[in-house]
């Protein structure tokens, strides 16, 4: 017997449906307790690959999607003080404590000694080094200005280290005032409410109308495919045919070269026993005229 105060079990949609996700392709305004609540689910752990939010740039495949409820989630935006950091060889790592009861760790890659920074960011000065990160999508990242006790807004993507969530930086910018630390806690609040309060929810028809137009696609990619196989070979005999003639030609021309030859020596070796045969007559001539005498 079903109690009606029981929760209704989430409905998780397949991955053509994530077009239409509210909260995929955006960044997603949490805190540090709610990243590390995010779930796994079966099916998702880097098999796909999705664009990152808008103005984004990245080459980033394979990274998991994560989920809070059913909404899927991979690129998420957390703000709060930096309250460790370090300087390792190949990275740094922060800490960040927004107060939500968890703290965060936020991880970015140093570029290469030879390198040149050619992205957005801010960043850290200091004494450490040049302050010059790479963030997980090769995009460059300046902490020159960041440090211990810098309120900052942070944005990247969701990674896991030992089986703990962290953050793969792709971009961070410094909040310099109450007000601003305020909007960003309200632009928070008001993304939670508005949208991460309830699952997401498809319509039958949207569902049918995804799943059309991912066969569509999935069915355009394939005579792409197929158009380009056939092309290369195309391209493949036409080389191969163009190759033979080439040798063939090569081939008629050695033949020619040799029958030329050929030709020459036999011209040599009849001219050569013409005179023999010249100067044998003439010998015999000589010789029948002293005899004559």
């Amino acid at each position: 017997m079903n109690n009606s105060n029981d929760p209704v079990p989430l409905k998780y949609y397949p991955a053509y449906c994530f077009s239409v996700s509210p909260t995929l392709h955006t960044w997603v305004k949490l805190t540090a307790a709610d990243v590390h609540a995010l779930a796994t689910r079966e099916g998702f752990e880097g098999t796909h690959l999705f664009p990152p939010p808008r103005g984004q740039r990245t080459n980033i495949k394979g990274q998991k999607i994560y989920f809070h409820l059913n909404h899927a989630i991979k690129w998420i935006r957390v703000v709060g003080v930096i309250v460790a950091m370090d300087d390792y060889e190949k990275r740094w790592i922060m800490v960040v404590d927004d107060s939500s009861g968890a703290t965060l760790e936020v991880t970015c890659a140093k570029p290469a000694p030879d390198a040149e920074a050619t992205g957005t960011g801010i960043a850290h000065g200091k004494g450490k080094d040049d302050g010059r990160a790479t963030s997980a999508s090769g995009n460059a990242v300046d902490l020159c200005n960041v440090d211990i006790g810098t309120v900052v807004k942070l944005k990247g993507g969701v990674g896991e280290f030992r089986g703990f969530k962290q953050m793969t930086l792709e971009r961070i910018s410094i909040i310099n005032t109450t007000d601003e630390e305020a909007q960003c806690w309200s632009e928070l609040t008001r993304f939670q409410v508005e949208v991460l309060s309830e699952p997401w929810y498809v319509p039958p028809e949207t569902q049918q109308r995804l799943l059309e137009e991912a066969d569509g696609t999935r069915r355009r990619k394939e005579e792409k495919e197929r158009r380009r196989r056939e092309r290369k070979g195309r391209r493949a005999g036409k080389v191969g045919r163009k190759k033979r003639r080439e040798s063939d030609k090569e081939n008629q021309e050695g033949h020619g070269i040799v029958e030329e030859e050929s030709r020459q020596e036999r011209g040599k070796r009849e001219k050569t026993a013409a005179v023999e045969d010249a100067k044998k007559r003439h010998r015999r001539k000589d010789i029948n005229g002293g005899l004559a005498e």
